[in-house]
């Protein structure tokens, strides 16, 4: 997809993207969202690399994916964050997503912040790669058993001009 519309820019919120992107593509309506985010197996990919699977073709540093859950063992406690070079380090704590049309301010999901780090763990280098990831918490109940079946991640994933490495997005 391209954006040749002048003055369009594709610049979901953190409640629009899981109350609409992530919820519909883990309820099995992908056509609600194929269109406009990629789904992509993160962790097979080096982060210089994922711009050019993005749908959205631009020239702001930010890509979306979705991606499949994929974890380290088979009891499906820890999550696969390794590339062929290198992975994905949390860091911060996990923030919650609030739906804002409501007064209680219900939580729908959790965003997480990852930098990249080149090399392995023990002289692995950061780089500027940050990328955000979304975990939805507020599917009905009738529905957990299709997200524990087909769990999805959606991904913001976007390139840090200042390279500093430590200065992160905390909104």
């Amino acid at each position: 997809m391209e954006t040749s519309n002048v003055g369009f820019r594709f610049c979901p919120t953190d409640e629009e993207l899981i109350n609409y992107f992530l919820k519909n593509k883990i309820l099995g309506k992908p056509w609600l969202v194929d269109d406009k985010i990629r789904e992509v197996s993160i962790c097979s990919y080096e982060p210089a690399s994922l711009p050019a699977l993005s749908m959205i073709k631009s020239k702001d540093p930010v890509w979306y994916f979705l991606s499949p859950k994929e974890y380290k063992s088979p009891k499906k406690s820890l999550t696969k964050r390794t590339t062929p070079s290198g992975f994905w380090k949390s860091t911060g704590k996990d923030r919650k997503v609030k739906e804002e049309k409501r007064r209680d301010g219900i939580v729908i999901g959790i965003k997480k912040t990852l930098v990249y780090h080149e090399g392995k763990s023990s002289n692995a280098v950061p780089t500027p790669w940050i990328m955000h990831e979304y975990h939805i918490t507020c599917l009905p109940l009738a529905d957990q058993v299709t997200f524990c079946l087909q769990g999805f991640s959606l991904f913001y994933l976007f390139l840090c001009m200042y390279h500093c490495f430590y200065l992160f997005d905390v909104t």
